[in-house]
């Protein structure tokens, strides 16, 4: 038991550490810097911040219903 508390713990400490953080695109069109665009999951419930550049970002089927568009103003910084 204590083996797998410890694996359990060390996970966490890796993911902290590695700081990798993945946001998927939700509810069709909007502007990228719009948090309610951002979920921790595909299809799920928005409001999950804005990407960094420790984040990586998937657009899927989910992501959108037609013809919608991402919006990313002039003044917008997007980290690569």
């Amino acid at each position: 038991m204590v083996r797998i508390l410890f694996c359990i713990l060390l996970s966490f400490c890796f993911y902290e550490i590695n700081g990798q953080d993945t946001l998927y695109w939700v509810g069709n069109s909007g502007y990228w810097i719009d948090a309610s665009h951002w979920s921790t999951s595909s299809n799920g419930v928005g409001g999950a911040g804005t990407p960094d550049s420790n984040t990586t970002v998937i657009f899927n089927a989910l992501s959108f219903s037609g013809n919608d568009a991402i919006i990313i103003d002039a003044s917008d910084t997007i980290p690569i």
